[in-house]
């Protein structure tokens, strides 16, 4: 209990100053609701910088990952135009065969990994898609929940006024 709102201690205390005065109320109001924005303020810059950290690691790896590929399919073009090349050039047959089996198995190696490339992209955007729907939803049952808790509060101090039989000289809360 706030030390200004604490019961007199003696029993002339007692009898002649029952009730905390208004300013005293309001004081203490202020004070309470300042030291629970101040934290709810610190948390939200908490989470804030905690989900821009891990935004920018996810952005990191997808920009990798796209310039993986992206290497990957200039090099898979690079063979394939070599292939051409000796395709068209006329050399021996047997060195055309030879060169085009290697160049067709860096090809589809090359083509293989694009492939498991893309699918690991495919996979991040997934998991940044469920992720940043599981933040919209825990948001949004925070606000619920705000609301709520000022609902109660509201009704309460309705209720309150509504059945104190005996009122106070000093009305409370300043009603």
């Amino acid at each position: 209990m706030h030390p200004e709102l604490r019961p007199p201690t003696t029993i002339q205390g007692w009898f002649w100053n029952t009730y905390p005065t208004k300013q005293q109320i309001e004081a203490f109001e202020a004070e309470k609701d300042e030291r629970y924005r101040l934290k709810l303020a610190h948390d939200m810059e908490v989470d804030d910088e905690r989900t821009a950290s891990e935004d920018a690691t996810r952005a990191l790896e997808r920009e990798r990952a796209m310039n993986e590929f992206y290497r990957k399919s200039r090099e898979a073009d690079v063979v394939y135009l070599q292939a051409k090349t000796a395709l068209e050039s006329g050399e021996v047959l047997s060195k055309t065969a030879q060169a085009q089996s290697e160049l067709f198995e860096k090809c589809s190696r090359l083509l293989s990994d694009s492939h498991s490339t893309l699918e690991k992209q495919m996979n991040y955007n997934r998991d940044l898609n469920e992720h940043l729907t599981t933040c919209l939803e825990e948001r949004m049952t925070f606000q619920m929940q705000l609301i709520w808790i000022m609902t109660v509060g509201v009704v309460l101090l309705y209720l309150q006024n509504c059945f104190i039989r005996d009122k106070p000289k000093q009305p409370l809360l300043g009603f």
